[in-house]
């Protein structure tokens, strides 16, 4: 799948979003999400009351120069469960999202979020590279990480309160 120059605004629960975890080598350039808000009902075991402009289960996938503004929590969140669920979990029972790798994450920003980008969960066995990261105005975080392996380069981190 390639998802580009895309403006999305006013979005309910998760905008651009990857959810089961068996989704891998898609595409997402250059597109724009914009004031993503929380959704007051969802389904059992669903997280769109705590909403992530890009959300992805499995990382291993590209995100190129898009842009996540204004959500009521985050702008960018690898969630990395440990298995796949859903749809999808029957068609990949071997593949755990939390170990596998970026594919390609460069030039995206985050600004006027709670928090910028939330890695959780993330296990990855080799370095994982967060290219040209620019997170500011975001009231709690640019990056939140409860991972390993994760290397940032190149990125601009403006602290809250400074901008």
């Amino acid at each position: 799948l390639r998802v580009s120059d895309n403006v999305a605004l006013l979005t309910v629960g998760h905008c651009y979003a990857l959810e089961d975890g068996g989704e891998t080598g898609n595409i997402f350039t250059r597109n724009l999400g914009a004031i993503t808000v929380a959704a007051t009902s969802k389904a059992a075991g669903e997280t769109d009351d705590r909403p992530a402009t890009f959300y992805a289960n499995n990382p291993s996938n590209s995100w190129v120069d898009n842009v996540a503004a204004g959500s009521e929590r985050l702008g960018f969140q690898f969630q990395g469960f440990g298995k796949v669920s859903g749809e999808s979990a029957s068609l990949f029972t071997d593949m755990r999202p939390n170990i596998m790798p970026i594919i390609l994450f460069s030039g995206n920003a985050m600004h006027s979020n709670i928090v910028g980008f939330q890695a959780t969960n993330m296990r990855p066995t080799s370095n994982q590279y967060i290219n040209g990261l620019k997170t500011f105005r975001n009231w709690r975080n640019g990056f939140l990480g409860h991972t390993r392996n994760m290397v940032l380069s190149d990125g601009v981190t403006l602290i809250p309160g400074l901008v």
